[in-house]
């Protein structure tokens, strides 16, 4: 680098200093910084330099872990969905109808109940039904 120091015309004739229009340019030294400050630099840019590859792993596994929840968040909104529709379809009063009579074996007033008997299978037997049952 070079620093401009003002002077008198009979010292251009050195070749270390150039002059033009009576101001001179003289060389300075460089300045060396002691080894122990670049090991500290070098240090301190090591351990920037990790930090910033931490975030970034960081902040890359967390936008993973949000895909998946948003999946996972999908497939339960899919359930809820199918729930809904399902409960739905219960309160129709066919529905509960065909329930009763499949899985319960209930019958409406004056009807009867009639159960095949297929050969080589066991008769089946009518449902067991509870005291607290009938008291209803």
């Amino acid at each position: 680098m070079l620093h401009k120091v003002e002077g008198k015309a009979e010292n251009r004739r050195r070749h270390n200093i150039r002059t033009r229009h009576n101001i001179k340019l003289v060389r300075r030294k460089k300045v060396r910084l002691p080894k122990y400050i670049k090991v500290v630099i070098a240090v301190l840019l090591a351990y920037l330099i990790f930090l910033f590859a931490w975030g970034g792993y960081q902040i890359w596994d967390l936008n993973n872990k949000i895909a998946e929840l948003e999946k996972e968040k999908a497939l339960f909104k899919k359930q809820q969905q199918s729930l809904e529709k399902e409960i739905r379809d219960l309160q129709d009063p066919e529905i509960i109808e065909k329930i009763a009579r499949e899985s319960l074996g209930m019958v409406k007033p004056g009807e009867i109940l009639l159960i095949p008997a297929v050969p080589g299978e066991d008769i089946p037997k009518p449902k067991d039904v509870a005291k607290h049952d009938l008291a209803e």
